[in-house]
């Protein structure tokens, strides 16, 4: 927790932690049952190897990808996660002492204190919430592995700690003392590239996973947009002078539609899904990826009608496809309680077959990130990772909502030219991220502007909703060596109507 707050604080752009912990030895060569009886708990557990050449490449300025351990499974996950070198390093681990190879990396080493009721409390809160496992099982593997190893293992290494804090105190006054320490080190340093802001925005217990994905500088920007929009409405993409003349236009067109009697017919039409098929052609594919499908999901905005969401469960079981995306606005409404919407697309969420990532949407809060991500959807919130397929390495990235809360920095999660290898596609919410991604990314995935939702025959939109070329509203485009797709999405904005623009969910196969 002590790293994830000071990370938070100063963002990835300064700070990186490397979590030991997800660095076991790969055990996935072994049945479950043996599995299950192997002793985490003890040093010969982690793959040190892998542990010293990740920080060694880091030191050097690279970018690594570090395993993803599925602690459920008690075994690799093939998804890893692409962390970026930054100038301060932080290691977190309760064996990160005890391996001399590791502890000759470190310029300073620090041992936070914690009694083992307080060790057990948090382990039963962890492993049940998180991991799934039996309150039993984990007080009986902790009589039996933990207690043995903190008393072997973790209170020994004190002596090799240059500072020793309290875990035992409030967790905000922990941070603190940490902090300051730090101000202290940083200090003395003949080279500072480390800059820690005065009265920075501290991280809660509640905010601080977000905040260390995010940094609490973006989240705080963010939560200030969230708190001072308004409680309802769908347009939440303009502010001022731009917002009302928005409003009252769409407000005219659906007048409109209502007094000729054709809202019902827009109504019906916004109902009938389709499935719309997409060949990517990208240049030196590699062989492996050739016929790789990847399902595409955007805009569902449930809260405003979701009646078609049997027609597209239906839709989706049928396929066969390796990768699922959602580019955002899993709600229309802003309600400060985003499980309701969530709720009411459960069944979707159950149809669609692993991995799934998303990215969040103009019209999403960032409390959604945990509720998501509990039901096995990761968030990329200016993050990415390496999916790995038949050999061949996929670089997925994610950018946060770039055209209201403008929380993007597509910069922590750019592909270097030493990354040329990988196929690279980036997710987000609106394609007007298009020129950013120009020179890094192969294929670039997005919603949000639904199409025009209500166009003219052959697709022409009467409202555009979109900071972008009018060739990018909708489906493939091509700009320089950049494909991309923009999906009309599967639900609607401000009312439930389409004409001439049917919402769609896309199934992409990359092609050499």
């Amino acid at each position: 927790m002590l790293s994830s707050g000071i990370q938070a604080l100063l963002g990835r752009h300064q700070c990186v932690v490397l979590g030991i912990d997800h660095c076991y030895k790969d055990w996935s060569h072994l049945p479950g049952e043996q599995r299950n009886e192997i002793n985490f708990d003890q040093p010969q557990a982690l793959d040190t190897v892998s542990i010293v050449s990740a920080l060694a490449r880091l030191i050097e300025g690279q970018s690594i990808i570090f395993p993803r351990y599925d602690f459920s499974q008690h075994a690799r996950s093939e998804i890893g996660d692409i962390i970026k070198p930054a100038p301060l390093i932080l290691v977190e681990g309760i064996f990160a002492l005890a391996i001399p190879e590791i502890q000759k990396c470190f310029t300073q080493s620090w041992y936070v204190n914690l009694d083992s009721d307080t060790c057990l409390e948090r382990r039963l809160k962890r492993d049940v919430t998180e991991r799934g496992r039996d309150a039993e099982e984990v007080r009986s593997r902790f009589e039996r592995d933990v207690r043995p190893s903190i008393r072997d293992w973790v209170e020994p290494q004190r002596k090799f700690a240059d500072s020793i804090f309290d875990g035992n105190k409030p967790w905000e006054r922990l941070l603190e003392e940490a902090i300051a320490h730090l101000r202290t080190l940083l200090s003395a340093q003949p080279k500072n590239l480390i800059i820690i802001e005065d009265n920075p925005p501290m991280p809660t217990e509640q905010n601080l996973a977000i905040g260390a994905r995010m940094g609490m500088k973006l989240l705080d920007k963010r939560l200030l947009k969230e708190t001072a929009l308004p409680k309802s409405g769908s347009n939440l993409c303009e502010d001022g002078l731009r917002l009302r003349r928005k409003m009252r236009r769409n407000q005219c067109l659906h007048n409109l539609l209502r007094y000729t009697g054709l809202s019902a017919i827009g109504r019906r039409f916004s109902k009938q899904i389709k499935l719309e098929k997409n060949s990517v052609f990208v240049r030196n594919l590699p062989t492996e990826l050739d016929g790789f499908k990847i399902l595409h999901i955007s805009d569902l905005h449930p809260d405003l009608g979701c009646e078609w969401l049997p027609s597209l469960v239906e839709l989706i079981s049928g396929e066969a496809y390796h990768l699922a995306v959602i580019t955002g606005d899993f709600r229309n409404n802003f309600q400060p309680n985003t499980r309701l919407s969530i709720k009411k697309i459960s069944p979707l969420f159950d149809a669609l077959k692993s991995p799934v990532f998303a990215v969040l949407g103009n019209h999403d809060l960032i409390e959604m990130v945990s509720e998501l991500e509990s039901r096995e959807i990761r968030v990329l919130l200016n993050e990415a990772v390496v999916l790995q397929h038949s050999g061949a390495r996929i670089w997925l990235a994610g950018v946060d909502d770039p055209y209201f809360f403008k929380t993007d920095v597509l910069n922590l999660a750019l592909p270097t030219e030493a990354d040329s290898e990988y196929l690279r596609i980036l997710l987000a919410h609106s394609p007007g991220v298009y020129r950013s991604a120009l020179k890094n990314f192969d294929l670039l995935l997005a919603g949000h502007t639904h199409g025009g939702q209500v166009c003219l025959p052959g697709g022409i939109p009467i409202i555009r909703n979109g900071n972008c070329p009018s060739r990018m509203l909708a489906g493939a485009w091509q700009e320089g060596n950049l494909q991309g797709y923009t999906s009309r999405g599967v639900g609607c904005s401000g009312a439930s109507i389409r004409f001439f623009c049917p919402p769609e969910v896309t199934l992409h196969t990359l092609s050499k």
